[in-house]
């Protein structure tokens, strides 16, 4: 993967040049970036929200080699002429080994098009009616989250994903339903899935992120609240011994990342290297036996009241409780950067400290976090917007 074309996926202007190779009636007046996922040295693929002067569409371009990028355009091709679509929406630019896609194509996401008709989740919800489908997250090349709603109120959520096992994740999904049926932070229903196009069918659950309430102000009552619900679900929650994630795992994970963004700014690298060196010195000796979500932050709880909805349970395994503890909060530290109120945050992770409870080992908890704060300065890094940022999270991430 060339580092030059990377950043030029990153620069709004150079994008809007790849991006004006797809077919379209107004010509491309510039580009936002709305989401950048990354799989170090496997995937690398952004998207962009065209400014043609009418309504914003979405784009993306995904770093492919030419032999898979001409494949995988001739199948979007293919699949057009089958449901008679007016054009591709697809340019193989072979120069930069870059795949240039007009939203819904999407070279591994072949349903994705028909996802977006609002009849087809009407068998799996079984009553009513919905009247409207709206991107509601979109990493392209890896999952797409749908809203289905009916008079403006959303009634369900679909995600179409590309994975390996989707019915061990449908299986899991219903299993931590049932597990979490009476404790405080429950998981909204799988209602069932089209399996005509591998779409999975959600209900909508009700409230407002942890992220939004906290960007209001750095409330430390449902911070607290939340991580007494997380030491519940690690104290209560079956185990799941098909999928173990350890700390040589973690370690593992943010080795990639690292060894991935030296080469791709390399005056990250020596910091880089030193955050890394540290971590390995101090990698803690345990045996994972908790039920884990492996992806627990703030934009992944909904506060709803008396009960809080956990989202998004791709990642579970079993885990070490602190796993998911040092992640929310090295998140709680990202936010008081963004939000330009560190302390104030430092003292929202104290309390969650202090809610978590006993249960948690110190000494792994400031393990993972620093993991966490390692592998976020990478992703945060690919974010144009927030790299003002990045030098605090290396700086924290190497506090002994």
């Amino acid at each position: 993967m060339n580092p030059s074309t990377v950043h030029h996926l990153l620069d709004p202007g150079e994008a809007a040049r790849l991006l004006a190779a797809l077919p379209a009636a107004r010509p491309v007046q510039g580009v936002t970036i709305e989401s950048v996922w990354a799989k170090p040295g496997r995937h690398f693929n952004v998207c962009y929200r065209i400014d043609d002067g009418a309504a914003g569409r979405l784009a993306s371009l995904c770093i492919v080699n030419e032999t898979e990028a001409v494949r995988a355009a001739r199948r979007i091709e293919r699949r057009a002429a089958h449901n008679a679509e007016t054009g591709a929406g697809v340019s193989v630019l072979a120069a930069v080994d870059v795949l240039a896609q007009a939203f819904p194509f999407d070279y591994r996401l072949d349903h994705l098009g028909d996802c977006l008709s609002p009849g087809v989740v009407h068998d799996v919800l079984g009553d009513g009616d919905v009247d409207a489908c709206e991107v509601a997250a979109y990493r392209p090349g890896m999952r797409c989250q749908l809203r289905y709603s009916a008079g403006g109120s959303a009634r369900a959520y679909g995600k179409i994903a590309v994975e390996r096992d989707p019915g061990r994740r449908r299986r899991v999904h219903r299993e931590l339903c049932a597990a979490t049926a009476t404790t405080t932070l429950r998981l909204p229903a799988l209602l069932g899935t089209v399996e005509a196009l591998g779409l999975d069918v959600v209900a909508a659950a009700g409230g407002r992120s942890l992220h939004d309430t906290l960007a209001d102000a750095p409330d430390a009552q449902p911070v607290a609240e939340v991580t007494r619900a997380l030491a519940e679900l690690h104290a209560g929650v079956p185990a799941l011994p098909d999928r173990v994630h350890t700390a040589n795992d973690e370690f593992a994970l943010v080795e990639s990342w690292t060894s991935w963004m030296r080469g791709i700014e390399p005056a990250m690298a020596r910091p880089l290297a030193r955050g890394f060196a540290a971590l390995a010195a101090a990698m803690p000796r345990t045996v994972p036996t908790t039920f884990a979500h492996r992806d627990f932050y703030d934009r992944q709880i909904l506060l709803d009241g008396s009960r809080s909805w956990l989202l998004d349970v791709d990642t579970a395994c079993t885990g070490d409780p602190e796993l998911d503890l040092g992640n929310f909060l090295a998140h709680l530290f990202l936010r008081g950067l963004q939000w330009e109120r560190v302390a104030a945050h430092r003292e929202l992770e104290a309390a969650a400290l202090d809610a978590y409870g006993s249960r948690a080992r110190r000494d792994v908890t400031h393990w993972y976090r620093r993991a966490s704060l390692l592998r976020l300065s990478c992703v945060y890094q690919l974010r144009p917007r927030w790299r003002p940022v990045v030098t605090a999270l290396l700086d924290e991430a190497m506090l002994p």
